[in-house]
């Protein structure tokens, strides 16, 4: 189940509102395509910097479990599309790191209607 966590710069705040829809679903069909994520497990958060960051506007976090599927190739890969695809929404600089967790050292819960 990934989760985007996407961080922005208090001056790109009102852009990246007026096309959250767009994005969350951008990044919702790369993680699909890219890591071969179920839609409904893939989480998408848009949040906004109290400060301008120090680095970069854009800072999208995303943390997925780890598999012998999804390489090191197939994660930059993924990175990529996700950095290209916040740099043309927000015309901000962006930094991406794509996080691949063990299994084991996963502790999850979700309520239960959002599983199905």
């Amino acid at each position: 189940m990934p989760i985007a966590h996407i961080t922005v710069a208090p001056e790109l705040v009102a852009q990246v509102t007026a096309q959250a829809g767009d994005i969350t679903e951008t990044v919702t069909a790369i993680l699909k395509q890219a890591l071969d994520a179920r839609v409904e497990l893939i989480q998408v958060v848009l949040s906004a910097a109290l400060a301008t960051p120090q680095g970069c506007d854009v800072l999208c976090e995303v943390q997925h479990r780890a598999s012998i599927a999804r390489n090191g190739y197939i994660r930059q890969a993924a990175a990529q599309q996700l950095h290209d695809a916040l740099q043309q929404a927000t015309g901000g600089t962006v930094r991406v790191r794509l996080i691949a967790l063990a299994p084991e050292d996963i502790a999850a819960v979700d309520s239960p209607e959002v599983l199905k």
